[in-house]
């Protein structure tokens, strides 16, 4: 059976719902959601990873899958979406999906060994200088499973918004090459992470799939070039 799997970066999804965790239904955020109501029928999924969904609090009394449920009965009505997240972030930009429960089953299926939790921080040679130094993720890559409605096993899918590159403060020009070099080299780490789950998988004989935002790309600044890696590239299995 074949199966329609994408992915979308709602941009800031949380402002579409107001405090309680409930759609907004006027004004602008009632439009731009039936703009991405549009989008998601022409698309028609049947898994849709989502990059910046709506929050998750850690006390999980709101939600990024309760809340996505709540979006589709609005704007999607007659659908069958169902929602998943996984860990909470400690922004406000959720990693999260939405899957037809008639056609799928997805899972929250996170690593929880110590040292490799997605959610801990983490040792990543990031310089080649066989010097491992301690990162972690700003949002926990999200781990999912995909079966058939059967239980069968599907896939693994990870989906991903690794931290970005942006420097956003006023600062000089020598604490500006600072951070940049510190965000590329972050960034380099979560990247060989996730890569480092996806062999495991892969070393399993398990399909994987890694969608979402990367922040990065191929030759987009200097210090890619000084470092002469891409994260993408990483994370695709080049060195």
């Amino acid at each position: 059976m074949d199966y329609q799997i994408g992915v979308y970066n709602i941009y800031w999804m949380r402002d579409l719902f107001d405090k309680d965790g409930n759609p907004k239904t006027s004004g602008e955020e009632k439009l731009r959601s039936e703009w991405i109501a549009e989008i998601i029928l022409a698309m028609d999924p049947d898994f849709l990873g989502i990059v910046e969904g709506p929050n998750t609090l850690v006390s999980q009394t709101k939600t990024a899958s309760a809340q996505l449920e709540l979006w589709t009965q609005e704007f999607l009505p007659g659908s069958n979406y169902k929602g998943v997240h996984g860990f909470p972030s400690p922004g406000q930009q959720e990693l999260c999906a939405i899957y037809k429960a008639d056609r799928l089953k997805v899972l929250f299926t996170p690593e929880t060994e110590a040292g490799k939790r997605f959610d801990e921080p983490f040792l990543m040679d990031t310089t080649d200088r066989l010097i491992k130094e301690q990162y972690k993720h700003y949002r926990p890559p999200l781990e999912l499973s995909i079966l058939d409605t059967n239980d069968s096993f599907i896939s693994r899918v990870i989906v991903a918004h690794t931290k970005s590159k942006g420097i956003f403060d006023k600062v000089d020009f020598a604490r500006y090459e600072q951070l940049s070099k510190r965000d590329r080299l972050r960034l380099f780490a979560e990247c060989m992470h996730i890569r480092e789950r996806v062999d495991a998988y892969l070393e399993k004989g398990e399909q994987t799939m890694v969608m979402g935002d990367i922040n990065d790309g191929f030759e987009l600044d200097f210090y890619e070039n000084k470092f002469s890696k891409s994260a993408v590239e990483l994370l695709m299995g080049d060195p």
